[in-house]
Formats: structure tokens, sequence, C-alpha cells
């Protein structure tokens, strides 16, 4: 019976052992728990080699006991009794066994906790007790907090300029988690390992540092598991910390998933409050080099040590350069090379890390000079006496190596930067193409963060790469990396560098590698890449190519469809906006049966997408006005929430929504108010994911009851918008202010005056807690305020309604909407 309910566990929650081990409950089960829990140190389950109960500490047998109880439901009397009993038939060989795989399981967790995050190379600088004083960003971590215990979203992205404090933040948020928050654990994600499943016993919060290097098939997983789940867990949380400039494409990847999440952006920190209280810079010492600083911390660091060498603070006119010759120097001193030939090898390698070095340094023997500055710096970085690089351990997977990286971001940005100035970096790196098209352009598009100045011969650069991976055939995974990269919303993709796609080329690299040991990783990106392709191939109307996206997937899909079911179903997906805008609507319902059919076998991966397309198509054939076929799809939505009620809730409102502006705009509102009870019933079950669906049906409903003098109607859609403002203001603030230009408008042509200046004032008041959001709103509702005030003969209510509008103007003079800047300019300059 107890090897029995272990069994079941390791099956319930996917424990991968070394075959043909039979399990045993002792290692097995401690290990296993450790493991999943991330309740001990891998350490621990290696001394366990002393497994008798008898030789148990009282801490172990508390920690195993709780176990017992929360999952097999079993005494520690009855295991340790089993568990003897075991132990007199198991040979040794078994427990070894056993025991070592349990060990690397637990090295290859995706989890690092608090201390193991701190105590990581690359985190050695933020977490140093020369830095220990965190000032500070109180506003920022009191938004954290709330994110967490108040907020509904489950996904808060980070995003600030380098060296601003981002993961400095996030681990102060998460030391103040752990002493103030007892209910929440919190891990960070491991960058190098893979994200596989877990189990919680508490709330739990995940911390992924600089998403955008996180491979995209892992962060993929992290957000699903993070949206949904496994039953036995319970409720999940994440923050994604990124660069700004890569805030787009998180969001875009976000917005498919109809994933609730919310924005925190870093503003500039107290820099030299930070000086003075953790390197006892003097005050006036540190508020000068707050100004030189950039908002960078890093920057601010480096210029201290610039101030206590030279005595100076305005000497160096760019502190990275002083930092990158100091650095060059450094190893110049403690090797035989000349420092232009240590400059140029950094600036090479920039380009292309981070560095798997024992792979890379093949295709980089053209530049024999090159290789040995590199290996050099790496045998320094390796030794500890250079402070330039820092290595890192890859995870225990297979085809891996140590990897490299430049220690400061900032530093590398400079020497990209500076690199491409030079006119034989273009022929350096045409002549890579092949090798790093992955790591080249993703490197390249950061230098825009750090110099913008930079964007067109980046932009130059990066059209290069796109053309030369088309006219090439590709036999790496980096290949087909860069085609997704490239062809994702995270480049604004230029139609017309459709025109340079060889889609033969790319299904020809794929049957070449395909058989390869990263097999399904190159699946993953080549079917990612078809998916992407769809759009913009649909757009230029070049269908043909859509076919063959759609049927490359469906092959690939046939042949392991337990993994590429997903990805099939987005490119469907993406098909059916194609087709729907071309209005293909033949093509279009051919796209929802194989979706439908997916969706039957695969629930759990495919009906959240599901529910997308039937979204997508009922919102074509609604524009289209061919009304035959939205019944049926809101029909099979609502289907689909039954069974899977908090994927596909978001989707149910926005269907929603679709029906109640089709009945509306046909006058039919007995209909229009059942689908508008349905959201509101939706919205008390669901109220984070559907306030702004509810909000924006609401307003819609204020244009057709308006348009047919409902005035009864239309106030109460009023009303219970302004309600739900009060609860949501962000999320309902601009959909309001749309039911506001509706009710000047329609009670303005009824002539009833007292209602247009109530909703006036109204607007007047919103707008003032969103001035930037919501001024061309304000400037409509004074527009049909004055036009139909002129037309009723109130003079001095137009008087009143254009000394507001002048006001509005000279505050946003490009928000006032242009009929009312045309009356501004008409009027007298006195008024």
């Amino acid at each position: 019976m107890v090897l029995d309910k272990i069994r079941n566990f390791c099956q319930n929650y996917k424990v991968n052992l070394e075959p043909k081990v039979s399990i045993k409950p002792s290692i097995t089960l401690f290990g296993i728990l450790s493991f999943e829990l991330l309740e001990i140190e891998p350490k621990d389950a290696v001394e366990l080699e002393a497994i008798d109960p008898e030789n148990w500490s009282p801490e172990t047998k508390t920690k195993i006991n709780e176990y017992l109880q929360n999952i097999l439901d079993m005494s520690l009397e009855e295991y340790c009794s089993q568990l003897k009993k075991e132990l007199e038939k198991t040979k040794i060989e078994t427990v070894k066994s056993i025991l070592e795989s349990v060990t690397k399981n637990i090295k290859e967790s995706p989890l690092l906790t608090l201390d193991e995050f701190e105590s990581r190379t690359e985190n050695r600088d933020v977490c140093s007790k020369e830095y220990s004083k965190f000032v500070g960003r109180q506003d920022d971590l009191n938004s954290l907090k709330d994110f967490v215990t108040i907020s509904s979203d489950k996904i808060l992205i980070l995003t600030g300029p380098g060296a601003i404090g981002k993961t400095r933040l996030s681990i102060e948020f998460a030391r103040l988690m752990r002493r103030e928050i007892e209910d929440w654990d919190v891990y960070f994600i491991h960058r190098e390992n893979n994200f596989n499943k877990f189990r919680a016993r508490k709330y739990t919060l995940l911390i992924l540092d600089e998403a955008s290097r996180y491979p995209e098939i892992e962060r993929s997983k992290l957000i699903d598991f993070v949206l949904h789940p496994p039953k036995e867990s319970s409720y999940m949380k994440l923050i994604l910390i990124s660069r700004p400039i890569f805030k787009d494409s998180i969001e875009s990847d976000l917005r498919e998933r109809y994933a609730s999440f919310t924005d925190l952006h870093l503003e500039k920190g107290n820099i030299a409050e930070f000086l003075q209280h953790n390197l006892d810079v003097k005050e006036n010492i540190a508020l000068k080099i707050e100004k030189l600083a950039d908002n960078s911390f890093l920057n601010a660091i480096f210029y201290n040590e610039y101030f206590k060498e030279k005595g100076k603070i305005n000497e160096s006119k760019n502190i990275l350069a002083h930092r990158v010759e100091k650095y060059a120097n450094d190893i110049c001193n403690r090797s035989s090379y000349r420092i232009e030939e240590v400059r140029l090898a950094l600036s090479r390698i920039s380009l292309i890390t981070p560095v798997s070095w024992a792979e890379d340094k093949e295709f980089l023997k053209m530049y024999k000079k090159d290789l040995d500055v590199v290996e050099e710096i790496i045998r320094l970085s390796d030794s500890r006496n250079l402070d330039l690089l820092f290595y890192r351990q890859s995870s225990f997977t297979k085809n891996t190596n140590v990897k490299y990286d430049f220690r400061y971001d900032p530093v590398a940005d400079f020497l990209r930067a500076e690199y491409i100035k030079k006119d034989e970096s273009v022929s350096w790196i045409q002549k890579h193409i092949s090798y790093f098209p992955y790591r080249m352009t993703c490197n390249l598009f950061l230098i825009q963060r750090y110099a913008p100045n930079h964007s067109q011969r980046v932009s130059q650069i990066i059209s290069e790469i796109w053309m030369g991976i088309n006219s090439s055939k590709g036999n790496n995974l980096e290949y087909f990396e860069a085609f997704v990269f490239l062809t994702s919303d995270f480049l604004p993709f230029n139609l017309k560098s459709i025109e340079d796609l060889n889609l033969d080329n790319l299904i020809d690299s794929y049957k070449s590698v395909s058989s390869s040991s990263f097999k399904h990783e190159v699946s993953f990106y080549y079917s990612s890449t078809l998916a992407n392709l769809i759009i913009p191939c649909g757009l230029v109307k070049r269908f043909d190519y859509v076919n063959n996206c759609l049927k490359e997937m469906r092959d690939i899909c046939k042949k392991d469809s337990d993994n590429m079911a997903e990805i099939f179903a987005k490119g469907l997906c993406n098909a059916i906006n194609s087709y729907g805008i071309a209005q293909r609507f033949e093509d279009v319902n051919n796209c929802i049966k194989e979706m439908r059919e997916l969706s039957r076998l695969y629930p759990d991966h495919v009906a959240e997408i599901f529910a997308k397309g039937l979204h997508d198509a009922m919102n074509h054939y609604n524009r289209a006005r061919r009304f035959d076929n939205i019944c049926d799809f809101l029909s099979e939505v609502r289907d689909l929430y039954k069974e899977h009620p908090n994927e596909v809730v978001d989707k149910l409102a926005k269907c929603l929504h679709i029906a109640i502006c089709y009945s509306g705009s046909n006058e039919q509102f007995n209909d229009m108010s059942y689908f508008l009870d349905e959201t509101r019933e939706l919205y008390n079950e669901y109220p984070g994911y559907v306030v702004e669906e509810l909000a924006k049906s609401l307003a819609n409903a204020t244009h057709y009851y308006g348009s047919t003098k409902r005035f009864d109607d239309m106030h109460n859609c009023l009303k219970e918008m302004d309600d739900l403002y009060k609860k949501y203001p962000d999320n309902v603030a601009e959909k309001l202010a749309y039911g506001f230009i509706n009710a000047t408008n329609y009670y303005g042509s009824s002539g009833q005056f007292d209602y247009v200046h109530e909703y006036l004032n109204k607007m007047k008041e919103i707008c003032k807690e969103y001035p930037d959001h919501l001024a061309e709103k304000f400037s409509k509702c004074l527009y049909n305020a004055i036009y139909y005030y002129n037309s009723a003969g109130r003079f001095q209510d137009v008087n009143n309604c254009l000394k507001e509008a002048k006001i509005l103007y000279k505050k946003h003079p490009d928000s006032v909407d242009e009929k009312l800047r045309e009356v501004i300019h008409s009027c007298p300059s006195d008024l």
C-alpha cells in the first residue's frame, strides 16, 4: 500500500528517475519531496545515505512527518515500520542509483531560492556587502507588494534602463516577502536550466530576471504554467524583469494568451543617497556624480572610482570608455598582447555573447589573433585574476558547455556601439551570419538602448542579416532562433522584407537538421517562425506562403502532436486573421475545423487558443456583415468556457462584446440586454478578467441606446460604468470617457442640456486624473457641447466651454480634437 502511494505520487508529479530503478520509500520519498517542494538543499539529499529511521534527527522527523500527513496521508510510525522492512530487502546499489538520480534532478531544478540567486556570480556586485544598504524605491516596493497581495493580475513586467536597479529591487522585494508575507514562497527562475512544472504548497511568486535572455521555448512554458498551474498547486504569480527595448515583445506574447498583466517602469533612483550610505561619499560629490551618471548606479560607481583615482569628476567625457580602457590595460599587463588587439577582440566578442567557447571558437578560426586574446581573457577570468568577464556553469543537459558573458551589460553595449562605427564591422558580421545570426541580431538590437542615435545603422545591419539568412541554408539552432526573433512582434516587421523571404530555403534547412540531437528545439523555433510568418504573408496577400506554412506545421504536428499541437493552433489562429482580413471565409472555416479537432484531442493545450480563434472569426464575420456563423461561434466559446473557465472567461467576454455590437447595430435591444446580463454574470465571477470588456460593452451600449433616444437605458449604462470606475479606475477610465462623449452628443441633439452640463463636468473630473490619456476625449465632449449650445443660442454656455477648450489646448496642444482646434482658432483671442 505504501509503495503504491509513492508510485502514484511520482506519476502525478512526473518525477523522472533512472530507467529500471525500483521505487523505494527511503531516499526516493524524501528526495522527491525535497526536489518538488524545494524544502532542503541538494547536499541534504546526498547526506541521507544514513536512511535508517533510528538515526533521523528531530528536525528530519518533523519535516518527514509533515510531508507524510499532507501528501501521502499516513503516519510517521506507519512509514518508519514499512521503511525498515524495505531497507532489509533493498540493495545498496539501488539506493545509490536512486540517490544519484534525485540529486541530479535537484541540480536541474528550474528554481533558485533567494539565497541561491544572491550567491550567483553575476549578482555578486548587486548583493555585495559594499552596497548592502538599500535606499529609496519605497513606492516601487509598495507597488510590487500590491501586485502580490491585492492585484488580480498574475504577471508583472518590471522594466527600466540598464543598471537602474531592477535586479537589486527584485532581491530587496524577495527579502521583504520573506520577512513580512508568510503565506508566499518566492523563487527566482534559473536561466540556464529548462523549466519544468513543480508542485507548491503555498502561494508562489516566481521572478525571471533578464527575461529576454531566457529561451523563448522555456519562457512560454513558464508563462503558461503561471497562468494555468496544476490543480494540485496553489496560486501563482510571476515578475518578468526586462529592459524597455524588449517590453513590446513580452507584452505581445502575453496579449496573445489574453493574460492579465501590469507594468512597473523604474524611474531615476536616489543615486546620491546610495553613494553616501554605501561608499561614504561626501554629499556635494555624490550630487555631482548623480548628475553625470545618466540614472545608472553602475555609472555612478565607476565615476566614484574615477574620482578616487584622479581627484576629479568632469575630466572623463565617457566613463564607460575609461572603464574599458582600464580593463584593456589590465589584460595587457597580464598578457603579451597590445592594447589595440585587446580592444578589437573585446568589441568583436561582444557581438556574439553569451559565448559557448568550446563550440564557438571553431567558427572564429579565420581571426586567429581574436581567438588567442579571448582565450587568454577567459583563462584569466576562470582563474579569478580578471574582473571583466564572468563565467556561469550551464545546466546538466546534453550538448551544453560553460558559457561566458560580460559582467556588466553597459560595458558590452558600449563596446558594440563603438565597434559598429568601424567600416570593418559590416564585413566581420557578414562573415559570421551563418554561425551567430541570433546572438548578433539580439546584441545589435540592444545597442539602441545605449546609443539611440545608432538606430539607422543598426536597422541597416539587421536587414542585411535578414537577407543573409534568407539567401542561405542554415544548419544550426541559431539559424532558426534568428528567424523567430526577426519575424516576431519583437521587431516592427517591414512588410517589404517579405520580398526577401525564401520560404523554400527555410523548409530545406529544417529538413536537413530535423534529425539532429536538438530536433525538438529546432521544431519549436521552426514552427514558431512559420506561425509568425502567416500574419505578414497574409497582409501582402501571399496566400501561397500562408498555405505552405500551415502545411509544414501540420506535418510536424502529426509527428509530434503532444508537443506541437499548441504551436500549430497558434498558426491556425493567425491564419484565421489573415484569411479574415481578406474575407476568405471558406479558408477561415477550414482553419476553425482543424482547431476544433485539435481542441478535442488536446483540450488542455488548445482550448484557450481555439476560443481566441473563434473570437477572431466572429470579429471578421461581424465586420463583413455576415452574421450567419456568429451565434454558432459564440455557442462554441460558451461550451469551452464550461470546461475551461479560467482560460476562456476573457475570450467569452470579448465574444459577448461582439454580440452586443452586432445586436445593438441592428436595434435588437432584447438580445443586447441579454448579452449584457451574461457579461455581468461573468464579471461577478471573474471581475479582474472581465471588467474592461464589460465597460467597453456598456460604452457601446450608450451609443446604440442614445442613437435611438432610449435615454433611460443610456443613463443606466453610464451610472453602471461610473460604479465600475470607482472600483477599477485604471481599467475603466477610457471607456467611461467614450460614454461621456456619447452622452454629450445624444443629450445635446435632443436639447437635454442639464445632462450635457452634468456629463461635461464628469468628463472634466476624470480628465484631471488621466490628463495625458483623456485630453482628446475631453476635447470631443467640449466640441459636442459647443455645437449644441450654439445651435440652441446658449451663448454663455458656448463661451464657458471655449474657455475650457483654450485651457485644455494650452496644456495638451497635440491631443485636442481637430474640430475643436478649428473652433478655438476661429474665436476671438480675448475670449
